[in-house]
């Protein structure tokens, strides 16, 4: 019989950790912005702290998976995400800079993928499932992110004790959950590269990898952009409001979505409508326009994450699940802040913000084209391919 009992707990985890987000994600790049960092320059130091990533990533989700705990990992990153924090504004120096968000990426970014692995391996036969619990994700980024911008007022520096106040209610949460154990243990060593031989997952993979092109562009230099064309943080906050909240009705029906409607309609729809979303944003940068835009954001981001969240805990080996999360979060990582983040940088330096904005609208609707002729050839012997 399936626990009917909402897990309130992981719910709230969620909360908290997209709460620390809402100060993070927006305003780091400000915050070198503010330091004399230009988009060249934060999209190289983007580029350094994920080629630690590129290790720390996959480490982290071994360890996890073969820990007797996983919880035990989730709570080392988070204390060791509070310290960096801790140091962040006390230090000074361009290099010195580089290397706290590269220390930064190392333990805090793999909190994300352990997160919702630990979840989904909880919510096994059970009656609630991810989207419902990971909304919660998107309540606190989307109640703090709108507060987050008058709360900080253009002094950047702010952003780390806000941060450090989040993840300390994080790491109270996480001492609360009911354990989940790592299955990579004694005989059950089935070898990495089984991932990557589910045809669906690299399908999917392929698509987020393209639809990241947008997203890298918008979080890493948009704010920027706005920001020098005389609008105020605070607007930041009401924007990424909108988009936070276009998340909330999609993660608590996505499992609902898609199994009436299907992965392959939902995700060719995921892609139009993203990028209309890049095309408007390139349009105008007129207040209704931004808005109207952001709320286009939910029905592509909710559908291809959920969508690999969970066909990773359906599909790949279960002493495998926390590695093949890891695995995918770096996989887009290096794309969206090595290659994008980089490049995005210098191209967004040469030939502006919002001309990268059509590239990537028309970059999205090109990889949509490719996925509707790709996926249904996929031979119905894995997953959602069926």
């Amino acid at each position: 019989m399936k626990d009917t009992r909402f897990p309130f707990r992981f719910f709230f985890l969620f909360a908290a950790f997209y709460s620390c987000q809402a100060f993070y994600g927006p305003y780091l790049n400000l915050f070198l912005s503010e330091k004399g960092f230009n988009n060249t320059q934060i999209g190289l130091t983007v580029s350094l702290s994920t080629l630690a990533l590129l290790v720390a990533q996959p480490f982290w989700g071994l360890v996890s998976d073969k820990a007797r705990y996983k919880n035990t990992i989730l709570i080392i990153l988070i204390l060791g995400s509070i310290f960096i924090s801790y140091l962040f504004p006390r230090v000074h120096g361009h290099w010195i800079l580089v290397l706290m968000v590269t220390l930064n990426a190392v333990f805090y970014y793999p909190i994300m993928p352990l997160s919702d692995n630990l979840a989904l391996e909880f919510l096994n036969n059970k009656k609630w499932n991810f989207g419902q619990v990971r909304a919660g994700g998107t309540l606190g980024f989307s109640l703090t992110v709108i507060a987050a911008g008058f709360l900080i007022n253009d002094q950047y520096t702010r952003i780390f004790y806000y941060v450090i106040f989040t993840l300390l209610i994080t790491l109270v949460i996480s001492f609360t959950l009911p354990r989940v154990h790592g299955h990579r243990r004694g005989l059950d060593r089935a070898p990495v590269k089984m991932i990557f031989k589910n045809q669906t997952l690299v399908c999917l993979l392929f698509y987020y990898l393209a639809f990241s092109l947008g997203t890298s562009l918008f979080f890493s230099f948009y704010p920027i952009y706005y920001i020098s064309i005389g609008g105020k943080s605070s607007f930041i906050g009401i924007m990424l409001f909108f988009t936070a909240m276009s998340e909330l009705p999609f993660f608590f029906f996505a499992d609902k979505l898609i199994k009436k409607f299907g992965v392959y309609p939902m995700i060719l729809a995921a892609g139009v409508f993203t990028s209309i979303r890049w095309f408007l944003f390139y349009v105008s940068a007129n207040p209704v326009f931004i808005l109207s835009a952001s709320l286009l954001h939910g029905v592509g981001f909710v559908t291809i994450s959920y969508t690999i969240a969970t066909h990773i805990n359906t599909n790949v080996p279960k002493e495998l699940r926390a590695t093949g999360q890891t695995m995918v979060a770096l996989i887009l990582a290096f794309f969206s802040r090595i290659l994008f983040g980089y490049i995005g940088g210098i191209l967004c330096d040469r030939f502006g913000v919002v001309p990268m904005l059509l590239a990537a609208s028309i970059m999205t609707i090109a990889a949509t084209i490719i996925f509707a002729v790709w996926f249904p050839r996929i031979k119905p012997d894995n997953g959602f391919a069926e």
